[in-house]
């Protein structure tokens, strides 16, 4: 007899978390959210704006997550100028610039909305090497302060990182719902690689859950309630870390819920593009 594959036997543990009430009703309240921001009149033309701002409170978000306050209207002027290569004197900078580096790679390997045929498509990504990419990302600024070292940037920590970054690749590919399966990722990548890997954790499930068709408008503001209720977060996530039944499902569904709350804040977001109300 010839055993289950690891990609069958995680896409099988993928479909038994996301059993447990609480994950089914967040999942359903952030299928509900998306379906409204999905066809949103402000994502109908100005899809790619309403993106580029995503990333930025994204990469705000997901800065404060790491303990960096980061003026937002800055962040927005770096973006608007490509300035993230200049010169960075100030760690929570660099956080934050390495944080929207990151977003705005994903925003470049997004599949385009609301068009059709081959221009709707994009090449195949292969998640390790997007992975290495969002930690170089992620590292940009903390390399010019000498606060990581080059061999360790755009590389998982070996041994335990390794594993986890293959976990991850695996279930980026595997069966069951993608807010699950983004869920589990975020949590693996969290401390896989070296400095901020929670950065790329956040990113990385967020590229899992636009790939994988839950949430395909990369509007959604998936981050904001880590950043904004840091406590319960990292509560969470240690729970996670505990590997009890109890403990996964509490995270998995405090995720997705905030995956919902993102795509509610996402609509919101449409519609300052729409308006063109966004602050400068």
């Amino acid at each position: 007899m010839q055993s289950q594959n690891p990609g069958s036997q995680i896409g099988a543990a993928v479909k038994v978390l996301a059993t447990p009430e609480p994950v089914r009703q967040a999942c359903a309240r952030a299928d509900a959210a998306v379906a409204k921001l999905r066809f949103h009149e402000g994502l109908r033309h100005r899809w790619p704006q309403a993106r580029t701002e995503a990333a930025v409170r994204e990469a705000s978000a997901s800065a404060l997550c790491e303990g960096a306050r980061i003026d937002i209207s800055e962040l927005r002027q770096a973006a608007a100028d490509g300035s993230l290569a200049g010169r960075v004197e100030d760690a929570s900078w660099a956080i934050g610039v390495g944080a929207l580096a990151a977003q705005l790679h994903l925003v470049e390997v997004m599949a385009p909305l609301n068009v059709r045929g081959r221009r709707g498509r994009r090449a195949p990504v292969n998640f390790p090497a997007l992975l290495a990419g969002l930690h170089r990302d992620a590292c940009v600024g903390l390399l010019q302060l000498g606060l990581i070292k080059p061999d360790q940037v755009g590389l998982p920590l070996a041994g335990a990182g390794q594993e986890k970054v293959e976990r991850a690749r695996v279930l980026a590919a595997a069966a069951g719902p993608a807010w699950v399966r983004a869920a589990l990722v975020h949590a693996e990548l969290s401390d896989a690689f070296a400095g901020p890997s929670g950065v790329v954790a956040r990113a990385g499930a967020r590229w899992v859950m636009v790939n994988g068709g839950a949430e395909p408008t990369g509007v959604a503001l998936v981050s904001e309630r880590c950043g904004r209720d840091g406590l319960g977060y990292r509560a969470k996530l240690r729970a996670y870390r505990r590997a009890s039944p109890d403990g996964v499902g509490a995270w998995i569904a405090w995720i997705v819920e905030a995956a919902a709350q993102g795509a509610e804040r996402g609509a919101d977001l449409a519609l300052e593009v729409l308006g063109q109300k966004l602050a400068k």
